[in-house]
């Protein structure tokens, strides 16, 4: 559900627009917060932040975002997939179950 949900999100960058203002589907907004841990000596800050690295690693993802965004939706394909073989084992676990039932029915 999630990748074919991305897959269409993504989709609509560079696809052409049936409206009154022809253009194409672009990316409109991006944004990255980062926060890192670290903890120098016991009470000191262990939450840092720097908005000028969260900005320039929004544009270097803006600038990638085809390469990027192709493997996140990779990702989320293999991520769905693995959800689909686990309801094998599942499955087969409920079938042995009810093959024993059975067994002991026929007896």
């Amino acid at each position: 559900m999630h990748y074919e949900r991305a897959t269409k999100y993504v989709g609509l960058v560079g696809k052409a627009q049936k409206t009154t203002r022809p253009g194409r589907g672009k990316l409109h907004n991006l944004s990255v917060k980062t926060t890192i841990y670290y903890q120098d000596t016991d009470g000191a800050k262990n939450y840092h932040e720097c908005e000028s690295f969260d900005a320039a690693l929004s544009s270097i993802i803006a600038q990638r975002f085809d390469e990027l965004a192709e493997g996140a939706l990779q990702y989320l394909h293999r991520e769905a997939l693995k959800v689909q073989a686990s309801k094998i084992e599942q499955l087969e676990r409920e079938l042995a179950k009810a093959r024993a039932a059975k067994r002991e029915l026929d007896q």
